[in-house]
């Protein structure tokens, strides 16, 4: 199931430095990005969908876990929080997006 996928039982991902992860910093440009945020599980926001139109496509993944957009802890927020978060922030130069992709996953 979708949820089966994204499930992250007692992980605590901002400790996850065990190699099968690795945090990846990524910078966006101002406007629209074209991305979609979901939180199937409640706990952390994962990318769901980024169309290839976007500033951020091959840069961020579907898959990754959003864990923070200019140092605000996105944990526990509703994907519409984070929508809104990100959107609140499109007139600003730039937003740093912090993701924690696994290891495992494909290119």
């Amino acid at each position: 199931t979708l949820e089966d996928i994204y499930k992250t039982p007692a992980m605590n991902v901002y400790d996850q430095e065990d190699g099968n992860s690795e945090r990846i910093t990524v910078v966006a440009p101002s406007g629209k990005l074209g991305i979609v945020i979901d939180n199937p599980g409640g706990d952390i926001p994962i990318v769901h969908a980024i169309k290839e139109t976007s500033a951020l496509y091959k840069r961020i993944k579907v898959g990754d876990f959003l864990l923070s957009v200019d140092e605000r802890d996105c944990c526990g927020m509703s994907a519409v929080a984070v929508s809104k978060l990100i959107s609140s922030r499109s007139e600003n130069p730039s937003r740093t997006f912090v993701v924690l992709r696994g290891l495992s996953g494909g290119e």
